[in-house]
This record gives C-alpha cells, structure tokens and sequence, in this order.
C-alpha cells in the first residue's frame, strides 16, 4: 500500500478480525455419514454473514449414481443455508448417496428397478416363474452384471450401481410327455385297423 502524504499525518493500522472457513461435504450412505471432504477454505471477517450453495459443494456424479441433499450442517450441527461469522466455521453440505439397480428379464416382466440408498438392500420379483405351454420356460436364478449369482427370491445388497438379469431354462417335459402319448395312439390305432382290414379278408 502508498500514500501521497502532503502534510504531516497521524496513520493508524484498522485490524479486522477474521476467521477461518472451511467449505466442504459429506456423504450419506445407509451406514451414516463418511467423513468430510472438504473443498476450499476461505478467510472471512467477524460479523460477516456466509450463504453456502449446496450445488457448488457436491460430490462428482457418475453413471448410475445420483446425490440427493440430505441438510447443511454447521459446525457438526444441522442449519441453515446462512450464518454469521463468528469463530473459524466448517460448513459442510451433506448428501445422500444413490445407486441405481437395473432388473431385466426376457420373459414376463420384473420389478425393483430404480434408486436406492447406498448400502441398502433391493428386493428382486417376477411376475411369474412359470410360462409357456407345451414347451415352458422356467426361471432358474438371477445374475449380474459380474456373473454373480443370486437365489430365486433375491434381496440384493446396492453397493454399486447394478445390473440384474433373470436366467431362464427351457423345459421341454410336457412337450415330450405329448408327444410320447400321441406316438402310442398312433401305433395303436394302426394296429386296430390292421386287423380290420385282416379279418375283411377272411369274410
């Protein structure tokens, strides 16, 4: 700093009294909140009054993940968008973690699709485990996207974005129990006309 002094002057320094503030986030999961991830710091004056904008203190989004705002907290205790200076502060946004779960099944159809909080549990159902008529097709178990496999009545835990598929087999008994039925009648009424036509001929 320069002054231009043309006469004698008294200069006396004003000190502000300023506070350290650190800006940052959390995230939620189903197990609590992890531990802050703190963005920038910013020395602010005593008195001043701070507004914290969650979207510019939010974690990066990736495919199949989403973060939805839980509350703002404050020096470990939720508040509000705005506060006044007055000690160093920690303002954190706090954010739920979401995964999405894909269900996918070439038969009938499947539900529990959709977001679910980090480290809970989705439920896996079909409408039907059973289709077709001569020829069935049967569901045998769920896979994901790593080849793991689930049991029929799947409760899954979504610790990542996942993809499950619905495996199915063919199930050709009932088709084969017909076909074996329709042979014999066959065959048998071959040889009941066989032995008309034999017996005509004695006549």
């Amino acid at each position: 700093m320069e002054l231009n002094v043309e006469r004698p002057a008294a200069i006396a320094p004003r000190y502000v009294k300023q506070y350290l503030i650190n800006f940052g986030f959390k995230v939620k999961t189903a197990a609590g909140a992890e531990s802050a991830t703190v963005q920038r710091s910013e020395w602010r004056d005593a008195g001043a009054s701070v507004t914290v904008v969650p979207e510019a203190l939010k974690p990066q989004v990736a495919s199949g993940v989403s973060y939805r705002l839980a509350w703002i907290e404050v020096d470990g205790q939720p508040g509000s968008s705005a506060f006044t200076v007055s000690r160093p502060h920690d303002a954190h946004v706090v954010w739920d973690k979401y995964f999405y779960v894909k269900v996918t099944t070439p038969v009938g159809s499947a539900s529990g699709s959709g977001w679910y909080l980090a480290g809970s549990t989705a439920k896996l159902e079909l409408d039907r485990t059973v289709s077709g008529f001569l020829v069935e097709n049967v569901f045998r178990m769920w896979v994901d996207d790593r080849d793991v496999e689930c049991s029929n009545a799947a409760v899954i835990l979504v610790d990542r974005p996942i993809v499950m598929y619905a495996v199915w087999d063919k199930d050709y008994a009932k088709a084969l129990a017909l076909a074996g039925g329709l042979s014999a009648s066959g065959i048998v009424a071959w040889k009941r006309k066989e032995v008309i036509d034999t017996i005509s001929t004695f006549t």
